[in-house]
Formats: structure tokens, C-alpha cells, sequence
């Protein structure tokens, strides 16, 4: 469990991080331990949503299935959700860049990092882009080539 608390990696925080105890949180797709649980955005303090990194399914061969491709960016309908949810309440997303994995751990991590029991001390092992052209323009087998990223290569805040 050391190692996902200490992959989890901050990016941004408009002072919602750390959670304050007794907070009434809103989650989706994860359980946090320790903050009492609220049955919608309108009713919590802050939401906190666990979401995958967005990926084309793909028809191909036995190999391609094992691997996300194609857009990297979310569906207008995902992301009008999830703005609606950040217009009502303070929001904070967890997204899981890469291939998932079988690690209830992550549960008892991110509520440590959430509620300012650890510091999160991640950093983004490659650029986060800012939008799907950046992706085209950059050449794949150039690490950090990213033009603009949103996030570089190595960023990551702590509190």
C-alpha cells in the first residue's frame, strides 16, 4: 500500500486538499474511510469522483484487446456531467492513467492522502496534453515532446 499512496500525484488544489474531518463527501467509484458519506453532490460538502482514463474499444486481435488506444479525451457527455457536478459542489478527481489492476488498497490510500493523514508525493511519470491536437502534433517516440502541455513531465504538488 506505500507504494500507491505514494504514486498518488496532486496536480492541482484550490484548497480542498487536505479534507477536513467530519467533511460530508460525495463519492463515485471509490469508498473513502473516515469522511460521513452524502447520497448526492447537493448534499455533500465536496465530491470526490474516481474515474479511468478514457479509451476507444477497440474489434481488433487477440493482443490489441489487451491495450487502451484511440482518443484520449472524455466524451462531451462525461464531461458536461462531471461539470455539472463541479458547478454544485467543490470537486475533486481521481482519474487512473493507465491499465487497471485488482488493488482494494487504493480505497485506504486515497483516503489517507484526502484527509491529510500522508502527503501525496507523485509525479507524473509523462506530459498530460491539453488537448487531442497537441497529441497529433507530438511524435510518439519522443518522451515530452508535448507542446503546451496542461501538466509536464515531473509535476506533482504535496501540502
Amino acid at each position: 500500500m506505500e507504494a500507491q499512496r505514494r504514486s498518488l500525484t496532486l496536480l492541482k488544489n484550490d484548497g480542498i486538499l487536505p479534507l477536513k474531518p467530519g467533511t460530508r463527501v460525495y463519492t463515485e467509484g471509490i469508498d473513502l474511510d473516515g469522511f460521513p458519506a452524502a447520497g448526492s453532490p447537493a448534499d455533500a460538502d465536496v465530491a470526490v469522483l474516481h474515474l479511468s482514463a478514457p479509451f476507444e474499444q477497440r474489434n481488433g486481435d487477440f493482443i490489441e484487446s489487451f491495450f487502451h488506444a484511440g482518443d484520449l479525451a472524455f466524451p462531451q457527455d462525461e464531461i458536461d456531467r462531471i461539470t455539472a457536478i463541479a458547478a454544485r459542489t467543490p470537486t475533486v478527481i481521481v482519474i487512473h492513467l493507465g491499465r487497471p489492476a485488482v488493488m482494494p488498497e487504493i480505497n485506504a490510500a486515497a483516503s489517507a492522502v484526502l484527509a491529510g493523514v500522508r502527503n501525496p508525493s507523485g509525479k507524473l511519470p509523462f506530459d498530460l496534453p491539453s488537448s487531442m491536437a497537441a497529441v497529433r502534433a507530438s511524435r510518439p517516440d519522443v518522451p515530452h515532446d508535448t507542446a503546451a502541455p496542461l501538466y509536464g513531465f515531473g509535476h506533482g504538488l504535496t501540502y
